[in-house]
């Protein structure tokens, strides 16, 4: 009752553009620095476009021809360094819009020191801000509040899984009574666990630093972070990943079943890393497993 009061009383001052674009943060951006850091935009020869230095987020709105209320916010990877977007973004809601998921894809800040007073948290202060935002327009969207889920891959994966183990901790200047918890999560080879034994350096370097301590590492080594709450979750990996070790799907699925949370996880044995939609090694696609996973749970029909 107290989150249905919040989602009538409270509101933010967000602005959509024609082009569906989404700013965040339509004044001052939290967690900010004054700084000199120009984004970079790359476009490889399939049109496809990806960021380095991100420090202005956003969303981008893709609408189904028919939604059924369902929503996804998409994370695309690239280390914590630069974000795949198309590949892991764009192209992934023109998928899921053709199953009547609305999307939004999140162009999420780069951790740096030289942009933010406490990188650790940069990205998931995004991401929960895209939470809230959801479901604070959820009528001018047509979207279910509580149909809200998050979607990762690879560093993304590993944002995403930090916003289905996180929400109890609210990252973002401001108090909200709406609730930043995820409804059900997609973590598509993923990095979770940042210890010495499973980690990708990249990420974990990006993310926390070069020499980190103990705790910290702790604290964002999500599979040591689900509880009876945690919201249902699917996971997808490759065994032959020598990017980001098959072991992070597998820690965080065996702790999801030790809380008796729903779940499924589809492993390839082949196809390494950064595949996106397509595993050119193997003929069996992965999203209709998600999309199954998600009938199941009730968030489709």
């Amino acid at each position: 009752m107290k989150q249905l009061i919040g989602l009538l009383l409270f509101s933010i001052p967000f602005t959509v553009t024609a082009q569906t674009t989404i700013s965040l943060y339509p004044k001052e951006i939290p967690n900010n620095k004054k700084h000199q850091v120009k984004e970079i935009e790359t476009i490889n020869n399939q049109g496809w476009v990806s960021y380095e230095k991100v420090s202005v987020p956003n969303l981008v709105l893709h609408k189904p021809t028919q939604p059924n209320g369902t929503v996804m916010i998409i994370a695309p990877g690239g280390g914590y360094k630069h974000l795949a977007y198309t590949k892991e973004g764009t192209l992934v809601a023109k998928a899921l819009n053709e199953y009547g998921i609305t999307c939004l894809v999140l162009k999420y800040r780069h951790p740096l020191d030289s942009t933010m007073f406490n990188k650790n948290i940069g990205p998931i202060q995004d991401l929960q801000q895209a939470i809230l935002y959801v479901r604070t327009h959820a009528k001018e969207l047509g979207i279910n509040p509580v149909k809200v889920g998050v979607m990762g891959f690879s560093a993304g994966g590993h944002l995403a899984s930090t916003a289905v183990t996180h929400f109890e901790t609210n990252y973002l200047p401001e108090q909200t009574t709406i609730s930043l918890r995820p409804d059900f999560g997609a973590l598509i080879y993923p990095v979770i666990n940042l210890s010495n034994e499973y980690q990708h350096a990249g990420s974990r370097t990006f993310l926390l630093g070069e020499t980190p301590s103990d705790s910290l590492i702790k604290a964002f080594s999500n599979d040591l972070r689900i509880t009876p709450n945690t919201p249902p979750t699917f996971l997808m990996h490759a065994i032959d990943d020598k990017t980001v070790k098959v072991e992070n799907s597998i820690r965080f699925q065996r702790a999801l079943r030790e809380q008796k949370i729903p779940n499924d996880i589809f492993i390839y044995k082949t196809g390494g890393h950064g595949f996106a939609l397509n595993n050119t090694t193997d003929n069996t696609p992965w999203l209709p497993k998600l999309i199954e996973f998600m009938k199941q749970q009730g968030f489709l029909q």
